[in-house]
């Protein structure tokens, strides 16, 4: 699949200027500028990676949420921060702008999108 610049990469798929970064260690390696450095990274296997979610990083829905009953209705997008991690299921807290807890909901890490990393 060839890679497109008006999207992000997907995991596993190749950067678009992986090619330019072969040349890239060429130069250094030819040229003798640090060759350790040209032979520590793999410039041919340039892919993204998908980063784990943990606590205390930022996320945000990739699908609404409804626990019913009109509370609890959060649309796709909604950001929040993980507090607890259970197996497979994160405990998201939304809160407000002011940081009070407007509700806790147990998700899976596919049901969840990365905002902002926190965690080591």
């Amino acid at each position: 699949m060839t890679p497109d610049a008006s999207r992000p990469p997907s995991v596993g798929e190749l950067l678009p200027r992986g090619a330019e970064a072969i040349g890239v260690r060429y130069k250094l390696e030819t040229y003798s500028l640090d060759i350790r450095l040209s032979q520590a990274l793999d410039w041919r296997t340039m892919t993204a990676v998908k980063q784990a979610i943990h606590e205390n990083d930022v996320v945000a829905l990739t699908q609404p949420v409804d626990r019913g009953e009109g509370i609890g209705q959060w649309p796709s997008g909604t950001t929040g921060t993980v507090v607890a991690e259970h197996n497979e299921h994160k405990m998201i807290e939304i809160s407000n702008d002011r940081g009070e807890a407007l509700d806790f909901i147990s998700q899976t890490e596919d049901q969840l999108k990365l905002v902002t990393k926190y965690s080591e």
